[in-house]
Order: C-alpha cells, then structure tokens, then sequence
C-alpha cells in the first residue's frame, strides 16, 4: 500500500498536471494544426481500443452462459479467466486501435506528401508510420494524464497510479526521445525507451490488478450462490 499526506499528493499532483500542461501547450503551438489533428485522431484510436476491449469482454461475458454448464467455469481455475476474458481484451485492444491507427497513418502520409514532395512516397509512408507510432505513444501519455487530473480533483486515493503510468514513460520518452525541433524526421521509438518507461507502472499495477480479479471472481461466485438459492426456493414454494 502507498501511503502519504493528502498535502504533498497536492503539491506533488498538481506540480506534475501544471508542467505536462505546459509541455503539451507548448508542443502543439510549435506543431501548429496538424500536430492538433494527429493527437485528436490518436486519442481517438485509443478510445477505439478501450471501447473494443470492454466490447468483447463483455460479448464473451454473454455467450459464456450460453455455451458452458456452468457460467462461471472459472472457479475452479481461476487462471481461465486470462483465456476467457483476457485474450478476448487484447484482441479487441489491438483491433480497436489498429482501425485508429489506420485513420492517423492516412492522415500522416497526406500530411507528409505535402510537405516533402522531394522524397520518394516509399520513405513518406516509412516516415508516416513512425509519427503516428510516436504519436499513439504520445495519446497515451495524455490519457493518464486526464485520469492524473480527475482523481486529483476528486481526491482519490489511487491517483498515485496516473501518476506512475504518466510520469515514468514521460521521462524515459524526454530523456531518449524528445526533441523540440519540429524540422526533424521522426525516428523509430527505441526498445529501451519502452522498457525504462513500462517497468515501474507495470510492476506497481500487477499486484492491484490480480487481487482485483481475485476479488471479482470471489464476487461472481458468491452471487452465483445467492442466486442458485434464490431459484431454489423458488422451485420449492411453487411446489408446495
């Protein structure tokens, strides 16, 4: 558990929203519209991905009943519920943002094209899809972001998880990427960047994730049951 006095989470939330506020201001007025344009459509292939992932989980969720003898196989191995629910997630995931990600690459190769006519369309498509890789990095920075800025107006608890997820990325993207100078080509994000920014919020998230699918299942069980009993006592009055 993480624990610290509503105050600094204060001055330590706010220091954090004020400066990526300004970073964002000031990366979007030297990129001008089409820099407004690409993170408009790359939050928009994020919200595909969310919207997607919860639609097959909750697809799957649906017919499960339907197929199985029992609606919740998972009880006796909870580890099914990575194959039912989790798999069925990523897939969603990766085809939501993917249909995303296809509407920001057409919009980057036209972008592209107009700016660098003396270049081969090979390299403007190459060119093209590293910026709209960088960019749905970026989508994602500003996603927590926003949750940084919700939870730290509502006072939540678990706002330190935001925080993680924006902060840790953020710095390894400045430190190894991050270039001020909109002329440059964009490059292919390095493998180390993603590791450096990835590992302190995947390993603060892990732990709450599992007990929180420990606590969901322990949850439908026990509903299940409720449920079982209330039929049967249905059954049992209807008889009598």
């Amino acid at each position: 558990m993480v624990v610290f006095r509503q105050r600094f989470a204060n001055m330590l939330y706010n220091s954090v929203i004020l400066q990526a506020l300004l970073i964002w201001t000031t990366s979007l007025i030297m990129g001008g519209y089409s820099a407004m344009v690409s993170l408009a459509l790359s939050s928009l292939s994020l919200m595909f991905m969310w919207m997607c992932a919860i639609g097959f989980s909750v697809l799957v969720a649906f017919v499960l009943p339907l197929v199985s003898s029992s609606p919740i196989p998972y009880v006796s191995s909870p580890w099914l519920v990575v194959g039912l629910f989790g798999t069925p997630a990523v897939l969603g995931a990766f085809t939501g943002q993917h249909v995303g990600y296809l509407i920001l690459l057409k919009y980057l190769t036209n972008t592209f094209s107009r700016r660098n006519l003396n270049l081969p369309l090979v390299v403007q498509d190459d060119l093209a899809k590293l910026d709209a890789e960088r960019w749905l990095f970026k989508a994602g920075l500003m996603q927590w972001l926003v949750l940084l800025i919700v939870g730290n107006f509502y006072k939540i608890g678990s706002s330190y998880l935001a925080l993680a997820w924006l902060a840790s990325p953020a710095f390894a993207y400045g430190l190894l990427e991050a270039t001020l100078s909109p002329a440059r080509l964009p490059k292919p994000l390095k493998t180390v960047t993603l590791l450096i920014g990835l590992s302190v919020p995947f390993l603060l998230s892990s732990g709450i994730i599992i007990h929180l699918v420990a606590t969901l299942i322990g949850s439908a069980v026990r509903l299940e049951r409720y449920s079982y009993k209330i039929v049967s006592i249905k059954k049992a009055l209807n008889l009598w």
